[in-house]
């Protein structure tokens, strides 16, 4: 994950190949998302194990905008945790899904109120800083 946020703009062979191992990885994975989740990061979420968010955050895929088509199987996986008509708003209108729609079509796990939410690094590999447990 961190190779993918701090170096060049990954080969779609890349993307591809992290995609399958966030889909497939043999232990729990967990998102905290605080703000703005994007594009291949929102696609990765729908394949957690747990998912918390902050109050602020949300969640939308550019897949229209940017003349994309839907990747990472979140054509199957939106419609499967969302119901079909939401993710179809995701996927074709880029919807804006809020931490309180995504709580309540069952997408993230929780909301972390502000004065509850801890100082974390962007990309948590110790399970005791996630926050919630």
């Amino acid at each position: 994950m961190a190779s993918f946020m701090y170096n060049e703009p990954p080969t779609p062979e890349y993307v591809s190949e992290m995609l399958w191992d966030n889909a497939t990885f043999d232990k729990p994975v967990f998102y905290f998302v605080q703000g703005c989740c994007v594009g291949v990061i929102t696609t990765m979420v729908a394949f957690a194990d747990f998912v918390f968010t902050s109050e602020d955050a949300f969640f939308v895929i550019p897949f229209m905008s940017l003349n994309l088509c839907p990747e990472g199987m979140s054509s199957i996986k939106f419609p499967e945790i969302l119901g079909r008509r939401k993710a179809a708003e995701m996927i074709f209108l880029e919807h804006r899904l809020t931490a309180k729609e995504a709580l309540a079509h069952r997408f993230i796990n929780g909301i972390i109120p502000k004065d509850q939410i801890p100082q974390t690094e962007p990309v948590i590999m110790d399970i005791s800083k996630i926050p919630g447990l």
